[in-house]
């Protein structure tokens, strides 16, 4: 499988999904039902992290429909209609399903620096959230323009078995944006791009 970087055009690789006011809406909407309680993948202290709260929500839903938006291409009805069965239930996990009913965990993060280079950055999963049946998508959200990065995949084998020791994600297991595969285009069929995946 090719890594993000493997060609020599980079930008290439990375998928990105622009929100209409409709999508916006739908991840504002969400973003206040959900109930995030403390899960974001980053040491914060306390005080930082409620303060955080709701940038982290909408950092999450948006990030999760921009990618049921490359799966689906259907302007927000799947990420709508999961939402809604979630929000009966918010204090229960998703489990590290965020596309139902396939094991796909989009793991998102709000780009803080534009300045910042898109391979620099990293993909962070807590052990209690790798499984090995499970792909792993690391998200990148632009709150100003409401456009999302989708920078590239990893299934389980990947990463390695022992969590980083050090650092912003310490206790995480992690690999470098550099290390992902590529994202399938969102041209092709639903079918092709989860076959891609080995889902």
């Amino acid at each position: 499988m090719a890594s993000v970087w493997a060609t020599t055009n980079r930008r290439d690789n990375i998928i990105q999904i622009n929100l209409n006011e409709h999508l916006v809406r739908l991840c504002k909407i969400h973003a206040e039902k959900c109930t995030l309680g403390g899960n974001s993948q980053v040491h914060r202290s306390r005080n930082k992290r409620t303060a955080m709260l709701g940038e982290d929500q909408l950092v999450g839903q948006v990030t999760t429909c921009a990618a049921s938006e490359w799966l689906n291409k259907d302007n927000g009805r799947a990420y709508d209609k999961e939402r809604k069965i979630r929000n009966k239930n918010p204090y229960e996990g998703d489990g590290g399903i965020d596309l139902y009913p396939y094991s796909i965990d989009v793991k998102g993060s709000k780009i803080r620096r534009k300045n910042k280079p898109l391979p620099t950055y990293t993909l962070p999963v807590r052990p209690k959230e790798l499984h090995e049946d499970c792909i792993y998508i690391l998200a990148l959200a632009d709150l100003d323009d409401m456009c999302v990065y989708l920078v590239g995949w990893a299934s389980y084998e990947m990463f390695s078995k022992h969590p980083d020791s050090a650092g912003i994600f310490k206790g995480a297991h992690t690999l470098k944006a550099t290390s992902l595969n590529i994202m399938p285009k969102t041209s092709i069929s639903k079918i092709r791009k989860l076959k891609i995946m080995g889902l």
